[in-house]
């Protein structure tokens, strides 16, 4: 089966009017939700509450209420604050960064076709991590 790209494929198909693509397309905002919706939306705010309700108890009582009655079990708060916090933090200002290191120049970059790798683009960013803090 052969697949032609040269052709943008159809939204909407038919000669239709603004009127009628306009039903088409808000047609599943109008309608009631199905059940496996609901059943969907049952369970995520389920785990939500209950997220929110472990968060709660741990401002209110503390981080004790984990268990950590020993030093090392201290790791497991440790490394979630490191991964949610540090890491995703630091990834997304590595993203937002990333669009600037991509028009950064070097004196080589003519011969290498615009490209810079992944070695420049760390140097770039820990530069621009130095200048913004």
């Amino acid at each position: 089966m052969e697949v032609d790209y040269s052709r943008e494929a159809a939204v909407v198909e038919g000669n239709l009017r603004h009127a009628e693509i306009d039903k088409i397309i808000a047609r599943p905002m109008e309608e009631r939700p199905g059940k496996k919706y609901l059943l969907a939306l049952t369970v995520s705010s389920s785990a939500l509450l209950i997220g929110a309700l472990c968060v709660g108890i741990t401002l209110f009582l503390g981080v004790g209420t984990w268990g950590n009655n020993q030093p090392v079990g201290w790791a497991f708060g440790i490394v979630n604050f490191v991964f949610w916090i540090g890491i995703n933090i630091n990834s997304m200002h590595y993203i937002m960064t990333d669009d600037i290191c991509d028009r950064c120049v070097t004196f080589r970059e003519e011969d290498r076709f615009g490209y810079i790798s992944g070695s420049e683009r760390s140097e770039y960013y820990s530069r621009l991590s130095e200048i913004l803090n």
